[in-house]
């Protein structure tokens, strides 16, 4: 009687885990993309499988940024040319390439942070910079993009110009290209402004290295339509790694879009406290009135796709790493406070991060006038 009774109770107690198990799976499984105001965002939330990320349920570990590991702000280079301000910086061969957008200068640094060279120089011929809004690089060449000649300058490994051609259809705006061994990735200037050339098309354009008279990839829409405000929303952060993953996000919303393979394979769905207090716009379309313009906060101020599939995103001046599972899915690994050992400030501003190909867990990210060496703990 004691045993039967027993095994009644246990069966039971079996049971009704067995049932909090799968309430739990269901309720995972019934959790619905998020509902915008945007019906092209709305139908990017649905196109792809969500990794839910909630940023603010772990806690924020602060990171010292040694003294040495602070390079200085102003970067002369014989006493003259200068990068006061630099808006991009490129991991590439031993050096760190910077650029200044205000004055057109390039400079090639050391790892260590001393500057080595300039490239090119101010002017309108040949390996000359107007307005230079764009460093990239694949495993051999240097690639310079000027916004004010809508110009290509090519470099080699020492730094020396190779070739020049045009190119037209970037948006005028700084860190919006990328690229790897094979593609060049960025924002497309006919989808883009206020008042798009052409409204219809893609924001994300993909062409070949090789190829690049040939579109080769298009994803992304406007969220919000042409002529309407706020279209301050139509802006993208992006980054490629050798893998060809591409990882693009809408900054002033907390979405993050991955391919794989040229197809959207994951979105993660950022959520935070912080996010919820942006005081951003309506994605709700208006048309302007008395020609005001309309701001919206980036929620992304950057992001950054490792090899392994990994992801840094900085945001409100933390920086969140997320890691990638063999099943594709994505967890919030941790979260971090940088802080600089010589002043004791808090780093709130990340323009933009890199890594070298031997070393690639060994980063260095551009602040505001600065670059700084960042190891992350494992």
């Amino acid at each position: 009687m004691i045993r039967d009774s027993f095994i009644k109770i246990l069966t039971l107690l079996l049971t009704i885990s067995y049932a909090i198990i799968l309430f739990s799976c269901s309720s995972e499984e019934i959790r619905t993309p998020p509902v915008t105001e945007s019906e092209n965002l709305n139908t990017l939330l649905n196109a792809a499988p969500i990794s839910w990320i909630d940023l603010d349920n772990a806690e924020v570990d602060t990171l010292v940024i040694p003294e040495n590991s602070i390079f200085e702000e102003r970067l002369f280079v014989d006493e003259s040319l200068y990068v006061r301000l630099p808006i991009q910086m490129k991991a590439f061969q031993d050096h760190l390439i910077t650029l200044e957008f205000s004055s057109g200068n390039v400079v090639a640094l050391s790892k260590e942070g001393e500057p080595v060279q300039t490239i090119g120089r101010s002017g309108r011929g040949p390996g000359e910079f107007e307005r230079p809004i764009a460093v990239m690089a694949d495993s051999e060449n240097l690639y310079i993009y000027d916004d004010g000649l809508r110009r290509m300058s090519v470099f080699n490994s020492d730094l020396l110009l190779l070739d020049t051609f045009d190119f037209k259809d970037a948006v005028y705006s700084e860190n919006k290209m990328k690229m790897n061994d094979r593609y060049l990735v960025y924002q497309n200037s006919n989808a883009s402004g206020f008042h798009a050339p052409d409204p219809e098309s893609f924001l994300l354009t993909v062409r070949e290295i090789e190829n690049l008279d040939t579109v080769y990839f298009e994803a992304l829409p406007r969220i919000v339509p042409s002529g309407n405000h706020p279209g301050a929303y139509n802006n993208l952060g992006l980054s490629i790694n050798s893998k060809n993953k591409i990882l693009a996000a809408f900054p002033g919303v907390p979405y993050l879009y991955l391919y794989r393979d040229f197809e959207h394979a994951r979105t993660i769905v950022l959520e935070s406290v912080y996010y919820d207090t942006t005081g951003n716009p309506s994605l709700r379309p208006y048309p302007p009135v008395d020609n005001t313009g309309v701001g919206v906060s980036n929620i992304l101020s950057n992001i950054y796709l490792l090899e392994n599939s990994d992801i840094l995103i900085a945001s409100f001046g933390l920086f969140h790493h997320l890691k990638s599972n063999s099943n594709g899915e994505y967890d919030h690994h941790r979260s971090y406070y940088l802080k600089r050992e010589d002043t004791g400030e808090q780093i709130m501003i990340f323009r933009d991060i890199d890594s070298f190909p031997d070393d690639p867990f060994r980063f260095f990210a551009l602040g505001w006038g600065f670059i700084f060496e960042l190891t992350l703990p494992d």
